[in-house]
């Protein structure tokens, strides 16, 4: 892939207060598809290293969801996230500060129209296979590998719907001056914590 291109990243995380740990990432690029890479059962020492590489890599831009805990998952493993694009969750709240919810089935839903469930599931309400859905499955008991690859499809997706409005508002500046370089600051001092 070329150096330039975006990935999107959906990080499959365990939290707690101040920490995250990586357990697995779905990687979308677009017209290249998207892979699975699970850090608990497969991953081997070329692919933690490849990983590692992709996030500490500047001049790859990524696009992630709440990047917060990404950044912290990251430095748990003793990594660095560098060349951060979007984060969907914050762009989002620029574009529509009144919003509800920045969770990413809502974004998907409100910006996208899709929702996200399995392709061809159906529900009390619609029938297997209609509606517009870009698969995925938000329950976190049922939650496979092709529904982590498709939360980033949703995040790549948002990213460039979110980039347009962000753009018509003219905000470019604050968004990459202020609003991204802050994410690992705020992450740092959750890290750190109050006490």
């Amino acid at each position: 892939m070329p150096a330039g291109r975006p990935v999107a990243l959906a990080a499959r995380l365990r939290l707690a207060p101040g920490r995250a740990e990586l357990t697995g990432t779905g990687l979308w690029a677009g017209e290249g598809g998207a892979v699975w890479l699970d850090l608990e059962d497969g991953a081997g020492p070329e692919d933690l290293e490849a990983l590692a590489g992709l996030l500490g890599d500047p001049e790859r831009p990524k696009l992630v969801h709440d990047a917060k805990y990404l950044y912290l998952a990251a430095w748990a493993r003793g990594w660095e996230l560098r060349g951060l694009a979007m984060d969907t969750a914050l762009a989002a709240y620029l574009v529509l500060p009144a919003q509800r919810t920045y969770d990413l089935a809502d974004l998907a839903l409100r910006y996208l129209r899709k929702e996200l469930r399995p392709e061809g599931a159906g529900t009390a309400e619609r029938p297997a296979g209609e509606g517009t859905q870009l698969a995925l499955d938000t329950s976190a008991e049922d939650e496979t590998w092709p529904d982590w690859c498709l939360r980033a499809q949703a995040v790549g997706e948002l990213a460039g719907t979110l980039g347009e409005q962000l753009a018509a508002m003219e905000v470019g500046r604050l968004v990459d001056d202020v609003e991204l370089p802050l994410v690992p600051i705020l992450a740092k001092l959750e890290r750190t914590g109050i006490a």
